[in-house]
């Protein structure tokens, strides 16, 4: 698969997921006090290894 292809695949489920969850979910400020708020799923940039080949 394409770089391409796979960054058009996770635009459109981000988007379809976001709609859905779309006010199932609490925000932090909705957040009870003295409740854990937890946030997951993040997505961090990624690097190239083929110029480390020391890895």
């Amino acid at each position: 698969m394409s770089q391409s292809t796979a960054s058009r695949v996770v635009k459109a489920l981000t988007g379809a997921i976001a709609r859905t969850m779309e006010g199932l979910l609490l925000t932090a400020e909705d957040v009870p006090e003295g409740r854990d708020f937890r946030l997951d799923g993040t997505i961090f940039p990624c690097w190239s290894r083929r110029n480390h080949r020391e890895l």
